[in-house]
């Protein structure tokens, strides 16, 4: 069962959930995140669905980092993780995603003042389609 949450402008500060996997938004990850800096949380106990725009990817030393929502060096980001190790895990280029909004599945944990994820494989990624944007040929199929 996958369960929307909305904090609408505050996020609570109780995020026990009877579900396994939910669907939150970027910006709410990332009062997530804040939260877990306050408490000094490490990650989310629970996996979360996160969407957002990809708005920047980029790779240092055989890393890579997906933003979602902001851009870095924006606080307000979400930043999925390929260490180079899991990099052979992807079947597709982490700049396909450019400028398409996805969903991230994992974990949360902040890393410098935002949310991350870490990303281990593609199936973590999912794009969003736009069906309006599909071939007809291919709705009917």
């Amino acid at each position: 069962l996958i369960k929307s949450i909305s904090f609408g402008s505050e996020a609570p500060s109780n995020y026990d959930r009877d579900d396994n996997e939910y669907i939150i938004t970027w910006k709410n990850a990332n009062y997530m995140a804040k939260d877990m800096i306050a408490d000094g949380g490490s990650e989310t106990s629970e996996e979360y669905y996160v969407k957002g725009k990809v708005k920047k990817v980029t790779t240092s030393n055989g890393n890579t980092f997906i933003d979602i929502g902001k851009a870095y060096p924006d606080k307000g980001r979400v930043t999925g993780v390929i260490w180079k190790e899991y990099a052979k895990n992807f079947e597709y280029s982490p700049y396909f995603y450019e400028g398409e909004t996805v969903y991230l599945r994992g974990n949360i944990y902040p890393y410098d003042g935002c949310a991350n994820i870490k990303l281990e494989s593609d199936s973590q990624i999912i794009k969003l389609v736009d069906i309006d944007s599909l071939d007809e040929d291919f709705l009917n199929y």
